[in-house]
């Protein structure tokens, strides 16, 4: 291997030991074999730190943290502290790759002079159940700064329709970096247990610090469906966090980076998205109907609720969004759960 890889795939991992292996062998099997692994073991309490060790004995490209426990994305920050690679990328450790992807990718950004380069992705529960994700039909470039800040943007919403062609999605598992970038501008993840997503904040401030960028039409990423996934677990706080998270994306717009003020309902609709996910996992959880209720109405009475209500442009939301919405911001409990329920219906039978 040269003295500088060309690509850092880091991977945090952590109580994955039935999925590990399906990763590791997309990554060690890449045609591109100038490929630096970090695998980040955060403190994983299965045998997974054992068959990182190894993973590290058998292939000398292969890099192993053995940390304590604090979460993705600060897994992620130890790797990025060691990485050497001229572009870096990132894997969960219950994914995995396409064997060509990497060699694809960082041969179109050295052709084009990217900065970043972003890719479609596979969502499967097993070998029968798929559902591919593309934000894009064709392959696109944009150098245009003005475009590439609204891509930054769209990454927490789309309020209007218009702003759908820039929504390009904000996984760092679906894009490959250039690392320079990251380093010059010291960009590392924020928490999720304290912002809910990592992945966006650092999404989003990197695009800024671009100057040219891709998105590609290939289907690479093939993320899990993982029940035992974070994301997927019933947390009753979570609105909380995510007015945390909007508050702290429409100060980064208004006052770190100085967009105009009326930019601020990007982050207001981050909150709308998740107040409508987060309603889906409680209405269809085992609680009671009057836990449900209670809570349902804890969250349409905060602050920071009534002020999106008056202020987000819910008319140009889709149709079924736009009626979701109206129910949860009018404090309409049944209306909301039957809407919710139902769209959850349509779109479980349109996955099987």
């Amino acid at each position: 291997m040269n003295q500088q890889p060309k690509v850092s795939v880091i991977v945090p991992i952590y109580n994955v030991e039935p999925y590990l292996d399906r990763c590791m062998q997309s990554l060690i099997h890449q045609t591109l074999k100038d490929i630096e692994i970090i695998l980040v073991d955060d403190g994983s309490p299965d045998r997974c730190p054992q068959m990182c060790d190894e993973y590290a004995k058998q292939d000398s490209r292969i890099k192993v943290i053995h940390k304590v426990n604090r979460g993705l994305g600060y897994a992620r920050n130890s790797g990025l502290e060691i990485s050497q690679g001229e572009y870096v990328t990132f894997i969960d450790s219950d994914d995995y790759i396409d064997l060509k992807a990497y060699k694809t990718v960082c041969e179109l950004m050295d052709s084009e002079n990217l900065d970043e380069l972003r890719f479609s992705c596979n969502r499967f529960k097993n070998d029968k159940s798929h559902s591919p994700l593309k934000y894009t039909s064709h392959p696109i470039i944009i150098s245009d700064k003005k475009n590439i800040e609204l891509i930054a943007l769209c990454i927490f919403d789309t309020p209007k329709q218009k702003y759908a062609i820039y929504e390009w999605g904000g996984s760092s598992c679906m894009a490959v970096f250039r690392r320079k970038i990251i380093e010059e501008k010291q960009l590392r993840f924020v928490s999720e247990r304290e912002y809910i997503s990592e992945d966006y904040i650092f999404n989003f401030e990197f695009y800024l610090h671009s100057n040219k960028i891709g998105y590609l039409d290939s289907t690479f990423y093939h993320y899990r469906i993982n029940p035992n996934s974070l994301t997927r677990k019933i947390n009753l706080d979570a609105i909380k966090k995510a007015e945390k998270y909007a508050r702290h994306i429409e100060k980064m717009i208004t006052q770190d980076y100085k967009m105009p003020t009326h930019n601020t309902i990007f982050g207001m609709g981050y909150y709308v998205r998740a107040l409508r996910s987060n309603m889906k996992f409680v209405f269809l959880s085992d609680l009671s109907i009057s836990t449900k209720y209670s809570w349902f109405k804890e969250q349409i009475n905060t602050e920071y609720c009534k002020y999106v209500s008056k202020t987000y442009p819910y008319k140009d939301l889709p149709i079924k969004q736009k009626l979701c919405y109206k129910a949860i911001i009018n404090g309409n409990f049944i209306l909301s759960y039957l809407i919710i329920v139902l769209f959850s219906k349509i779109r479980k039978n349109k996955f099987k």
